[in-house]
C-alpha cells in the first residue's frame, strides 16, 4: 500500500522542524519605531507591521524597551516621555502621595468597618488583623 501522500499528489511537508528565531538588531528597531510613530494614527501602522513581518506585541515590547533607555540615550525618547523639571517633578510626587494617602485613609477604614462586622457574627479580630480562635 502506497503512503498516502503519493496518491494525492502531496509533498514533503513545508514546516521546517525547528524554527528559526529572528533576531533584530537595534538600529533596526529604532528605524521601524520612528516610521511607526510618523504614521501612528493611520492605516500605515498596519501596513508597516505586515511588510516587515512583526507583531504588534513586539512593537509594544520595542516601545517599552525604548522608554527605559534599552536603545541608548542618543536615540529619540518614547513617545510623551518628556523631562520635567524639578518642581513640576515635585509638585506630580505631592499630588501622588496625596492620592496615596487617601487610598490608605479609604483601606483603613474598609478594615475598621469588616472587625466591627465580624465581631458582631461573633468571630473578633485580634489587634494584628488575625480573628481569634476559640
Amino acid at each position: 500500500m502506497e503512503p498516502i501522500k503519493r496518491v494525492i499528489g502531496l509533498g514533503d511537508s513545508e514546516v521546517k522542524e525547528k524554527a528559526i528565531r529572528r533576531r533584530f538588531d537595534k538600529e533596526y528597531k529604532i528605524r521601524v519605531l520612528e516610521e511607526v510613530d510618523r504614521a501612528e494614527g493611520t492605516r500605515k501602522v498596519v501596513e508597516i507591521l505586515r511588510r516587515e513581518g512583526i507583531y504588534r506585541s513586539q512593537l509594544d515590547d520595542w516601545r517599552r524597551k525604548r522608554a527605559q533607555g534599552a536603545f541608548g540615550a542618543d536615540k529619540i525618547p518614547a513617545k510623551g516621555s518628556k523631562k520635567l523639571g524639578p518642581a513640576k517633578e515635585m509638585e506630580k510626587l505631592r499630588r501622588q502621595v496625596a492620592g496615596l494617602e487617601k487610598e490608605l485613609l479609604h483601606a483603613r477604614t474598609i478594615i475598621g468597618i469588616q472587625k466591627k462586622v465580624a465581631s458582631l457574627m461573633g468571630r473578633p479580630f485580634k489587634s494584628d488583623g488575625t480573628p481569634e480562635t476559640k
